[in-house]
């Protein structure tokens, strides 16, 4: 039993990157890298069931 004909656009998929040494890919990770971990985050913490802030 059919319910219906769909259509949908076909999926793309983003660029496969390469990462070999000393290639821009993986400066430019190596440089995100180096960003983030120079921030300091405060992320709080939750124990158990109170997540509400109200």
């Amino acid at each position: 039993m059919n319910f219906g004909y769909f259509s949908y656009p076909t999926p793309a998929n983003e660029p496969v990157l390469n990462y070999a040494p000393n290639s821009a890919e993986k400066l430019r990770l190596k440089e995100a890298i180096k960003d983030l971990k120079s921030q300091q985050m405060d992320i709080p913490m939750y124990i158990g069931n109170n997540c509400n802030s109200s």
